[in-house]
């Protein structure tokens, strides 16, 4: 469960209906997104977590986040656990007229600071169809709803119960181009860009490349923590070049590397967490060494391979 209770940016504003239990549901974290279909603040008699005005902009919190809100129907359990609720001052038909400064850039503000604190994925449920209905075709089922994990909308729950289409058709594009914006830049890449060769064990950097591949943890992006330097990545991409991988040699470990690791070594699946975080080369090597040169790949720190 969260263990921040409430936005440090946000202005406490409690009703007497002030959040229920978390219950049911398979606990993947979502943004569910609403529209107030007003100018100002309303009142509540079943709150969302949090109320964002843009224009102002102001953010105020209407529950905890170790309590649900229960202003949507799901069609089985009105508490589903860590679907955050988020009301947005606006009109879900004016919602693609708004300009990016200020309304589009206070919404990717709070969505990143959900990523960064709630761990909800920059994933968009589709808000180009939002349309008003309780069988609208963009609405989901309990079930559909409960599986995502991400941004969605009023208008995608509560198919056959509730009609409500808000927020509206969302310019999730425009959405995704701020909070590339936001996120932090990446590191600069290393200063040691030598040739040499033969292959080398244990001059290791810091490197927190941020990578993706379909095949590792859903598709997630995630963080590199450890990296060898160019030199000996480049060595390792020759070999699998040699073995009929397709990649650059660029002497960064990316996800041209990834992808040729995973088609040349016949037992990657079973290693992902070494394939990809490069925590320790050493058993990974072994196994690119074996496959591509046919030797045992019997190795220790600081040995040495030579390359035909």
């Amino acid at each position: 469960m969260a263990t921040i209770l409430w936005h440090p940016d946000a202005t406490k504003q409690i009703f007497s209906a002030a959040g229920k239990r978390w219950e049911g549901g398979s606990g993947k974290p979502k943004f569910l997104f609403h529209t107030t279909e007003t100018e100002s603040f309303p009142r509540y008699s079943a709150p969302p977590h949090m109320t964002l005005h843009p224009g102002i902009p102001e953010l105020r919190q209407h529950i905890p986040f170790d309590l649900a809100a229960y202003s949507v129907r799901s069609g089985k359990v009105d508490t589903m656990k860590f679907a955050y609720q988020i009301e947005v001052i606006g009109r879900a038909r004016q919602v693609p007229l708004y300009r990016a400064d200020p309304w589009y850039n206070e919404v990717a503000k709070l969505i990143q600071w959900f990523y960064d604190n709630f761990g909800v994925p920059l994933e968009f449920e589709d808000f180009t169809r939002m349309r008003f209905g309780q069988f609208a075709a963009q609405r989901r089922n309990y079930d559909t709803v409960d599986a995502f994990s991400g941004i969605l909308g009023h208008g995608h729950v509560g198919r056959g119960i509730d009609s409500h289409w808000d927020p509206g058709r969302l310019n999730v594009t425009l959405l995704e181009e701020i909070l590339k914006g936001l996120a932090p830049p990446p590191p600069p890449p290393s200063e040691e860009d030598d040739m040499f060769l033969p292959l080398e064990f244990g001059d290791g950097f810091k490197d927190g490349t941020t990578l993706q591949h379909p095949d590792y943890n859903g598709g997630k992006e995630f963080t590199t923590d450890r990296a060898f330097k160019r030199s000996d990545v480049r060595a390792v991409q020759e070999m699998l070049r040699d073995a009929g991988g397709k990649l650059d040699l660029d002497g960064r470990y990316g996800p041209q590397t990834v992808t040729s690791m995973l088609a040349v070594l016949p037992s990657a699946a079973d290693s992902k967490g070494t394939v990809f975080h490069g925590n320790d080369w050493t058993p990974l090597l072994r196994k690119v060494i074996t496959a591509t040169t046919g030797g045992s790949g019997d190795l220790s720190r600081g040995d040495t391979v030579i390359l035909s």
